[in-house]
Formats: structure tokens, C-alpha cells, sequence
């Protein structure tokens, strides 16, 4: 588990490099405030270094707070082949 600024921290310093995405499916549920992004994306790029491509599926949870939609969670596995 990782919070955001673990995240973006990774991603300045070079650990988490992405060198292609293309985006397979994409859907959204939207209730009041609170929205879940399904996508699928075909991704190729390194991690601290070490090559890595295949497809993953991102799930994000946004919540809506003072007109500004922020993620409040998120989660992405592998697809399998």
C-alpha cells in the first residue's frame, strides 16, 4: 500500500517510468458525490529499473469535495492473459 505523496514521490524520482499507455476500456459510475472508474490499460514502462508490459485494470474511487474531485482510493492488478 501506498499513500499519494509515496506515490508522486516514486514517480519523481525515476522509480515508476511509463513509457507507453493505451487505454483498452474505460467506465464510470457516478452517485452524488462519490464516482468508480474502471480502466483497462495496456502499459509498458520500468519499476526501480527492471522492464515491465502487460495490461492492467485500474479502479479508482473519487470523491467529490467542494467541487473538486480527488481520488480517495485506488487499486490496479494485472489482467490476466
Amino acid at each position: 500500500m501506498i499513500d499519494k505523496s509515496g506515490d508522486l514521490a516514486a514517480h519523481r524520482a525515476g522509480v515508476f517510468v511509463i513509457d507507453e499507455l493505451d487505454e483498452v476500456e474505460a467506465h464510470v459510475k457516478v452517485l452524488d458525490d462519490v464516482a468508480v472508474t474502471f480502466v483497462v490499460l495496456g502499459v509498458r514502462g520500468s519499476i526501480d529499473g527492471s522492464e515491465v508490459s502487460g495490461c492492467m485494470r485500474y479502479t479508482r474511487t473519487w470523491i467529490c469535495d467542494d467541487g473538486t474531485w480527488r481520488v480517495m482510493a485506488a487499486h490496479i492488478s494485472a489482467v490476466a492473459e
